[in-house]
């Protein structure tokens, strides 16, 4: 039977409450644990037959609440979720080491990475719950695609200093730096934001 506050208010048992170890969710590990105690009003009779009147409902019991945070037990999901933004990257960055150091022109190569990442991206909303926050797989993402057009306009401006100034060796060294910083930051991206989020 429940009783108001002004008839019970119950305190949480914070030293020795815990949760059972044996609680396995697939997938997940239980980070931590928390109870606190809680002051709730209702704004419905929650079908209790002795409260005939809906303003009865607005009476304020005492509560208490457990809360478990739980995280990804793996890189499993993760992996799933983003191989293919990987091999995207992957490509583009492919693209930039040959335009850089074999004198090619692979502009044409990266609309397919980028066609790509998009589509990764419809991958990982359909595998993880329905929800509006951002989260690793939304800032992966982005990172992903901004590495991806990073990488295109560095090969667009390669191009420009090959062909029309003429300078072949100055194009192949900046190249040549460019590729270096975009394959450091686009392996930070990979590693570091699921490092982040995993800890």
């Amino acid at each position: 039977m429940d009783y108001t506050i002004d008839k019970v208010r119950l305190i949480a048992d914070k030293k020795y409450s815990s949760y059972n170890s044996a609680l396995d969710i697939n997938g997940f590990k239980v980070k931590r644990y928390k109870v606190e105690s809680n002051i709730m009003q209702y704004d419905n009779i929650r079908n209790d037959p002795e409260l005939k009147d809906i303003n009865a409902s607005h009476e304020i019991n005492s509560e208490v609440v457990s809360v478990l945070e739980i995280n990804r037990a793996n890189f499993g999901l993760y992996l799933i979720c983003t191989i293919a933004l990987m091999g995207t990257c992957l490509w583009a960055i492919i693209a930039l080491y040959i335009c850089s150091h074999h004198s090619v022109d692979p502009l044409s190569m990266l609309p397919g990475a980028l066609f790509g990442a998009v589509s990764n991206i419809m991958v990982g909303v359909n595998m993880l719950s329905q929800t509006l926050n951002p989260g690793l797989i939304l800032f992966i993402n982005v990172w992903g695609i901004g590495s991806i057009l990073a990488t295109t306009i560095s090969i667009i401006n390669i191009n420009h200093i090959r062909n029309d100034f003429g300078e072949e060796e100055f194009a192949n060294k900046y190249g040549s730096i460019i590729f270096n910083i975009s394959t450091v930051i686009c392996v930070i991206g990979f590693i570091v934001l699921p490092l982040c989020a995993y800890l």
